[in-house]
């Protein structure tokens, strides 16, 4: 099971029970630290995790800048879940080339696109555990390498010798 926050991230601090139950619980039990009562919040105003767990009065000048997140959003991305994917990841039926795109997740269900088609839904939700039933896993497309097009003629002026003289191996 994983959460969905961001690498980095910080909440804003609330002298309310529902940050320390949420953002100051989370940090507790995700660290070394132990947090206890409310520190005056224009001392440290953020709580959260840029590296490491702490409590910070501003922002700048950290090595990994995070992402600020409302006592909503923290949330709703802390919650643990069994979702792998996320909108926009393609994913393929194992042992075919039938690729469904992830076009939405709500929840705990997910809304692909049909078959080989990216931008038209197939109507029916699914959970993770439907799409491990039918073996969907996420497609890992194999990196593209860019061609060129060249002409006998750019080869004999690049080698400096005639067309004729060309010999094409495999």
């Amino acid at each position: 099971m994983a959460n969905n926050l961001p690498k980095y991230w910080v909440v804003r601090f609330e002298k309310t029970n529902l940050f320390i139950q949420t953002v100051v619980s989370y940090i507790n039990s995700n660290s070394n630290l132990e947090f206890i009562g409310y520190p005056e919040p224009d001392t440290y105003p953020y709580y959260g995790y840029v590296g490491e767990y702490g409590l910070y009065n501003n922002l700048e000048g950290l090595v990994h800048y995070p992402e600020i997140l409302t006592i909503q959003e923290f949330i709703n991305l802390s919650k643990e879940t069994n979702m792998k994917y996320k909108q926009g990841d393609i994913l393929v039926t194992e042992g075919t080339n039938l690729k469904r795109k992830v076009l939405g997740v709500c929840g705990e269900v997910y809304f692909l696109s049909k078959q080989n088609v990216s931008d038209v839904a197939d109507n029916v939700p699914h959970t993770q555990f439907e799409l491990d039933t039918l073996k969907l896993v996420l497609s890992v497309e194999p990196e593209h390498k860019p061609t060129i097009d060249i002409t006998l003629e750019e080869i004999a002026k690049w080698k400096g010798v005639e067309v004729e003289q060309i010999k094409i191996k495999q």
